[in-house]
């Protein structure tokens, strides 16, 4: 799996240098801990968005269904 890596010379490049790779390069423990927690809370009030509009529109097609049957 990891041939590739093995046939690089170990001055090869594999990626471009980005705000993210310095980030989890250069980051104390610390500060990792606390952006990947606001990151983490982040995501999780946007899947509970997610999921209270779909039960939202759950509920509004159950209800009109019954409106239309009854």
């Amino acid at each position: 799996m990891f041939e590739i890596f093995r046939s690089l010379p170990l001055s090869a490049t594999l990626v471009e240098k980005t705000s993210l790779s310095r980030f989890v390069r250069d980051a104390s423990s610390e500060e990792k801990k606390r952006v990947y927690k606001r990151v983490i809370q982040k995501a999780t009030a946007e899947q509970n968005e997610v999921l209270a509009a779909a039960s939202r529109r759950r509920q509004s097609r159950l209800h009109n269904a019954d409106t239309a049957a009854g």
